[in-house]
C-alpha cells in the first residue's frame, strides 16, 4: 500500500498506521481490510485535519492539540507534501499561535 493512499496526513500518522497494521497482522486481520481502513479513516476532528485545498493552499485545522509542543510536532510532521503553501493558524485559550 503506497503511503499516498493513507487518508491521514503526516509522518507521525504513517508510523501510527504501520503500528496499527502490525498489531492487526498479529491478530489475524485480513490485509485488504486493513488497507481499506487506512484509506477511509480520517482521524479525529480538530487534530491535524485537512479542511480545504484551494489554489495550492492546504488548510489544516489543528485547534485541539494538548500543548504548543504537540502543535509544533504536528506542523513539522504535516509539512511534507510538496507543492502546497501552508497556512497554519491555531487558537488556544484565546491566543493565536503561528509557527
Amino acid at each position: 500500500m503506497p503511503v499516498s493512499d493513507i487518508a491521514l496526513v503526516g509522518r507521525h500518522n504513517v508510523a501510527n498506521c504501520l503500528a496499527a497494521m502490525a498489531l492487526a497482522d498479529a491478530a489475524g486481520i485480513d490485509r485488504a481490510a486493513q488497507c481499506s481502513a487506512m484509506r477511509e479513516y480520517r482521524g479525529l476532528p480538530h487534530r491535524c485535519q485537512q479542511v480545504l485545498e484551494h489554489d495550492g493552499v492546504l488548510w489544516v485545522n489543528d485547534s485541539k492539540p494538548p500543548t504548543r509542543q504537540v502543535r509544533w510536532q504536528h506542523w513539522m510532521a504535516c509539512n511534507w507534501q510538496a507543492g502546497f503553501t501552508y497556512w497554519w493558524v491555531a487558537m488556544a485559550r484565546g491566543r493565536t499561535f503561528l509557527p
